[in-house]
Parts: structure tokens; sequence; C-alpha cells
């Protein structure tokens, strides 16, 4: 596996908290110290964060994180809320109006205009763009910039890579190596679309997982996610108990088990399958896992638990799917990954909605709630019997899972995970 680096950074010295690679002054380990012990009262786990990183938010977020708890607002991180994207966007329009600049892109991604360079630096420490963008917003300011960045990159939402795009990022990246920024300018997509895409190239294997590759993703999969447990959650082990019984007295958090997985480093380990397709698959066996082989199929219970997404979808009343929380749907159908969701709700509007790929994210739920569900609704009042047993509107979740639940030797299961990933 290539060991590509993702430079997301423009011109603004802002992309540090992801790479650890802020420019900042030297500080002695005193100094840092201090700086770690008032920002942890706001940052969770900041001594895992890179000296230069503490060093920047210190010094830009510290006090916003301060005025931010006077006003009893908590900090928060992971997916943004709608209102603070709302607010984001409103700030970013405050900001064009001030300084005189047309487009949010000109903000965002200065270097591809570069006629213009020089007089958009200048008007943006001017006006203090990073403060404004900022303003009203609990979030470190790095992290409000990186959304800014994704919200406002209109290269990053153009579907799949055409046959000519793909030959195309594959000759830039033999000519110009793994600069990014230059090539996402010729491809004509945003920096991480192209290295993302281009890790998908380096696959040796095609088609159905073999029985060994799935029993070799389980292993990698094993030891990648006990590197994550703390040691308050390995405190049951016993230090003379067989592997067999301390998976089942090791439990780990729901989230942990789907989020925040380095899948260039699994594909690196599995070695047969790029990180897509390990993510995909392990998420199929995650799904058979989490919910004991029991998650829905074809049964009443499923076509009511489409009915319910699509209700859901239509309250929420969102108007663009990236500011979705899958996590918070999943309760739709018990214990499964967001994944798991996300991909019922594609199969939902590929086989429901005419002409779905020009249509807007809007569009689509107000087809499939006024047209799907009442066809949904009638199947199951025709269908034999008119079994409605089981069907609910939610499901309780599990918050922690035993690792003997997820991790088990089983020839068996493993045969019928590989016959449902067609179903």
């Amino acid at each position: 596996m290539k060991d590509i680096a993702l430079r997301t950074g423009d011109d603004d010295n802002t992309d540090g908290w992801e790479t650890g690679k802020a420019k900042s002054s030297q500080v002695g380990e005193e100094e840092l110290a201090s700086m770690m012990e008032q920002l942890k009262e706001f940052v969770p786990n900041v001594e895992k964060l890179s000296a230069a990183v503490i060093v920047e938010m210190a010094k830009y977020d510290l006090n916003r994180f301060r005025e931010f708890k006077k006003k009893g607002m908590a900090i928060r991180f992971g997916r943004f809320t709608a209102e603070e994207n709302d607010r984001l966007r409103k700030n970013v329009e405050d900001f064009l109006s001030l300084a005189g600049i047309d487009c949010p892109q000109k903000l965002f991604y200065t270097s591809r205009y570069p006629e213009e360079i020089s007089t958009i630096k200048q008007l943006k420490v001017q006006y203090r763009f990073l403060t404004r963008i900022c303003e009203g917003i609990p979030r470190a300011r790095n992290l409000i910039y990186k959304r800014g960045r994704k919200m406002f990159d209109e290269l990053n939402y153009k579907g799949r890579y055409t046959e000519e795009e793909e030959a195309s990022l594959k000759r830039f990246q033999t000519l110009y190596g793994n600069n990014w920024i230059k090539i996402a300018d010729l491809v004509g997509r945003s920096e991480q679309s192209v290295a993302l895409k281009f890790l998908t190239f380096d696959r040796k294997n095609t088609g159905r997982w073999s029985y060994k590759e799935r029993r070799i993703l389980l292993k990698v999969m094993e030891d990648e996610l006990r590197k994550t447990l703390d040691p308050a959650e390995m405190t049951n082990l016993e230090q003379e108990a067989t592997p067999e019984r301390n998976a089942r007295l090791l439990t780990i958090i729901r989230e942990k088990l789907y989020q925040n997985i380095h899948w260039v480093d699994v594909a690196a380990k599995v070695k047969t399958r790029n990180w897509v397709q390990c993510r995909q698959q392990w998420m199929h066996l995650l799904t058979h896992r989490m919910s004991q082989g029991e998650a829905m199929s074809k049964s009443n219970k499923c076509v009511q638990a489409k009915i319910n997404l699509i209700n859901r979808l239509y309250s929420m009343n969102v108007e663009d799917q990236y500011d979705i929380d899958w996590e918070d749907l999943t309760d739709i159908f018990g214990d499964v990954p967001p994944y798991y969701v996300q991909r019922m709700f594609t199969k939902l509007k590929v086989s429901h909605v005419p002409m779905w790929k020009s249509k807007s994210f809007g569009d689509i739920i107000d087809f499939l709630y006024e047209n799907t569900v009442p066809a949904l609704k009638e199947k199951i009042s025709k269908s034999r019997g008119n079994d409605k047993e089981g069907v609910r509107d939610s499901y309780k979740c599990h918050k922690t899972f035993n690792f003997s639940d997820i991790f088990y030797e089983s020839d068996t299961d493993l045969e019928t995970e590989e016959s449902d990933q067609d179903t």
C-alpha cells in the first residue's frame, strides 16, 4: 500500500489539528503542560494532540471556549448540527459582503484564483477572516475552517468518476506524485477526493471475498480495535484466562466498532484489498454480528422500518444529505452500524425515485414520502396473514458489545454472512 499523505491545507495555516504540522513557536515543557491543563476542561483527550496543535488552540481558541462557557454553551465536537451549518453560512455571507469578495470559494480555495491571490489574502487579513467565520459556533476554529472548506467546495460533490477522470488522475499522479492540491486543480475535483480515489486503484482482488480474506480482515480488525480500548475497559481481564474467556469479558463501545478507523492501514495489513473494499466488507460483517444475524431483510418488519426511515427523514426537514447523522437513525433498525441505514436509504432512492440523480436531496425525500410510503403501507396490508408481530417504530440499541459477540470462530457464520451479501 502506498504511503499517501492527505494535504488539505490552502494558504491559511489551519489544518494543524488533523496533521499536527501547524507552525508554532517553540514552548517549554512547563508552558505546554499549562496549556494542556487549561484546555483539558474543554477538549477531551487533549493529551493525544500534537504540541503544535495544542499551542495553536491555546492561542486562538482558549479565550473563545471560556466565553462560550460563560454563556452556558458546551464546546462541540463531531458532526456539525444544522444550526451550526446555517450559522457558518451566514458568517461567510457576512464576510463576503464586508470584504467585497464575490464567492466563498475564493475564501477557502484562494490558490484557485492566481490573479487575485494577493488581493484576497490582504482582505482576509484586514477583516479577520478566521475570527469572523467562527463567531457564535462553539468549536475549535480549525474544525470550523475545515467544515467551511467542505461546504463551499464546488468540486466536492460531483458524483462517480468517469473513465476519463480516472485515467487523468493516474497520469497526473505519475507526473506530480502526491501533490494532491495540484492534481485536484487539473482533474477538477477536491484534494481529498482525488487522494482517496487514487487509493482505490491499489487493488489486487475484485469480486467476492474468499473465506481466507474475511478471516484475515476479522483478525486485523480485532487487533486494531483492541488498540482503541482505554485502560478502564481492560480491568475485567484475567491474567491467567484463555484468550476466548477474555474475549467474553472484554467489552467495547459500539461507536468504536465503526468510527475513526484508519482504513488505509487496515488495507495494508489485509494486503489483497483496497481501503474501500475493506470498509465495505467490515460493515457487512459487522451488521450481521451486531444484530446476531437478525438484520432485517424482506419481512414486514423491514418494510415498516423503511417507512419509518422515510418518515423520520421527512420530519427532519434537511436539504443536504451530508447534514444527516445516520447514527441517530440506527434505532429504526436495531443493532446495526450507521452504514446499514445509509445503505438502506440508497437502495430506496435508487429503486423508487425516477431520475434521482437529477433531483435535490429534499426532492428525493418528498417523493419517497408522498409516493413510496403509501405503496409500502399497501404492501404490508396485502401481505399474507397481515402479520405485524414485532413491528415497532424504534428499537433499543446496545451501547456496548462483548468482543466475543463480534469476533468469534465460526465457519458456518462466515458462510452465512457471505450468502447474505447480495440480499
